[in-house]
């Protein structure tokens, strides 16, 4: 990111009540990426790569919990639209 890395968005994030509680789930290839967010209190973690269906089924789970913000949910088309924007990515 160019402003600020992961941690620093997520040590911000923490100060806003209203964003404390959004679920965070990690993306990194750093081979420290667990330990790093335990102390950032991320949901979970994945290593890079990591396969559509598993970032998929993060984003599931997380989002049947809600959103800060309310009880969202995701569009119906989300996950076609996703394994499509990742199939293009590939061409």
């Amino acid at each position: 990111m160019p402003v600020m890395d992961g941690g620093a968005f997520r040590d911000e994030q923490l100060k806003i009540s209203r964003l404390a509680s959004t679920p965070v789930v990690v993306m990194s290839a750093d081979s420290q990426a667990e330990e790093k967010c335990t102390s950032m209190r991320a949901d979970a973690v994945l290593k890079k790569p990591a396969d559509i269906e598993i970032i998929l089924k993060q984003v599931e789970q997380h989002e049947r919990k809600g959103f800060a913000f309310g009880k969202s949910s995701l569009p119906v088309n989300f996950k076609s639209k996703m394994k499509q924007a990742v199939s293009n990515g590939r061409d």
